[in-house]
């Protein structure tokens, strides 16, 4: 393994929950961070033989992420919560290379800079859940983002 290279294990989300909550998402399997395309800004000209183009606006993408579903746990409620109610909530995605949890003051979050990760504001866009047999239940989390991500890096 590359000495850069960062496990997953040890990877949290967490969510706001409240002017000075930042809540840990229980038992996150698998995490996909969406993308982040931009819009293209036609500048061809006539004379052009060729388009060209400027880079617009950002398209704040989709993410998911998938638990192992407990009706008794907290944050797994309040997904569906945020799902019924469509609010917006900063989230933030630490990695592995420190386990300090984000701070929480006036519902703002703040990456700890003891710790790889990022923030984010999303609303829960959809919750489905799998139930198959002989297994556990699971559900997917897909998140809207609204804006870019802010990368914070270990100090």
């Amino acid at each position: 393994m590359s000495q850069n290279a960062i496990k997953t294990q040890l990877t949290q989300i967490y969510v706001v929950n409240g002017p000075t909550v930042a809540l840990e998402i229980g038992c996150v399997s698998n995490l996909t961070p969406g993308g982040s395309s931009r819009d293209q800004i036609d500048t061809t000209c006539l004379t052009d033989v060729e388009k060209t183009f400027e880079n617009g606006l950002g398209n704040p993408g989709q993410d998911t992420f998938d638990i192992v579903f407990s009706p008794s746990d907290t944050s797994h409620q309040l997904m569906e919560t945020m799902l019924q109610s469509g609010d917006k909530a900063q989230w933030y995605v630490g990695l592995s290379d420190g386990v300090a949890a984000p701070t929480v003051a006036a519902s703002v979050i703040t990456a700890p800079a003891a710790r790889t990760g990022f923030v984010f504001t999303a609303s829960v866009s959809d919750v489905s859940y799998a139930i198959p047999g002989n297994e556990v239940v699971r559900a997917t989390v897909t998140l809207q983002r609204s804006g870019a991500r802010a990368w914070t890096y270990k100090a």
